[in-house]
């Protein structure tokens, strides 16, 4: 009797595990999607021109019509451009991104330094990037 009881218990816990593996919508499956992080950015650039002061150039930043490149690693996640008053606006997936600004502006070379941000999952980013042009 007591192999046939624990025959018996086996067989029910057996039931029970396969019953939590069944979908419980109907036969669906549901899958969770991770809402879209936002980036609201500027690009901005500024001319310096001659002998660069030991304090750098002290030119302004002005908003600027540049491309935008945002990537993750060495993987090229989308390319744009920004508008003439140098806003950008991008929905990525939650993670962290490099976004870099290269500008079509002439007479110099331009340095435009990468900037890292973290998206978070329904949350808005401001970022800002922006190019030296260094006119001889």
């Amino acid at each position: 009797m007591k192999v046939t009881r624990l025959a018996g218990a086996a067989a029910s816990v057996a039931v029970v595990a396969l019953a939590g593996c069944a979908p419980t919508t109907g036969g669906a499956t549901t899958t969770s999607t991770t809402p879209p992080g936002h980036v609201a950015g500027l690009t901005e650039n500024r001319f310096c021109a001659g002998p660069v002061s030991p304090s750098g150039c002290t030119t302004a930043f002005t908003p600027a019509s540049d491309q935008v490149t945002v990537s993750r690693g060495t993987v090229l996640f989308q390319k744009l451009q920004s508008a003439s008053n140098g806003a950008f606006n991008i929905d990525l997936a939650p993670g962290t991104y490099n976004i870099e600004a290269s500008t079509t502006a002439v007479g110099g070379a331009a340095d435009c330094p990468v900037v890292p941000v973290t998206i978070t999952a329904g949350t808005t980013v401001a970022v800002t990037v922006q190019c030296t042009i260094e006119l001889p």
